[in-house]
């Protein structure tokens, strides 16, 4: 190879073509090709790390830089999160420089939601109520189990949180209102 370059370098240089000018040319289009590319390029090897390192698959719920939604594509130049009817796309590059949360590499998702109860109620009574309405529920993962907590207590009420596993990360506004509403048919909520 290094012959032949030695050789189309001496029969330019007798056709009278400056081979200092073209080199310098060729080096300035070389570095400004390699400017424009340096992105696509560190997308494009950054998504080759995503897919060897598995650390989020299609389907995963992530968020990264507040971009928060499940993942529907990995491509070789960006990731496509979709959320709220809305895709965004996010290069892949942030991946590899930013930290990033995924909340179902698990294989399940848990949606907190808080209620409030007045105070006359029985609260060990309303427990008990919601947990039987949380262990008939379709709605939610049997393993691992929900959980109920007593978040505050104030003299407009005690505030509870409830924390259920779902298996579809986008279903969590649909399974809270379908629970709310359970509770709101099946608990008698005094004077909320």
């Amino acid at each position: 190879y290094i012959i032949v370059i030695i050789i189309i370098l001496g029969v330019l240089e007798i056709l009278g073509i400056n081979i200092r000018s073209l080199v310098i040319s060729l080096g300035l289009v070389t570095v400004a090709v390699s400017l424009a590319a340096k992105d696509t390029l560190s997308n494009i090897i950054s998504g080759l790390i995503i897919l060897v390192e598995k650390r989020f698959e299609v389907e995963d719920m992530i968020e990264i830089n507040g971009h928060k939604g499940q993942v529907k594509k990995i491509g070789f130049k960006s990731v496509q999160l979709f959320s709220n009817n809305q895709l965004t796309v996010i290069p892949n590059v942030l991946f590899t420089t930013t930290p990033f949360k995924n909340y179902t590499k698990t294989g399940f998702y848990i949606v907190p939601f808080t209620i409030q109860i007045v105070n006359k109620s029985d609260l060990d009574e309303v427990i008990k109520e919601i947990s039987e309405i949380l262990d008939n529920s379709d709605l939610i993962l049997k393993n691992p189990s929900y959980s109920i907590f007593v978040k505050s207590i104030g003299t407009s009420g005690v505030e509870i949180v409830i924390k259920v596993p779902i298996s579809n990360p986008l279903d969590d506004t649909m399974v809270v209102s379908e629970l709310l509403k359970e509770f709101k048919r099946k608990i008698i909520f005094e004077d909320l």
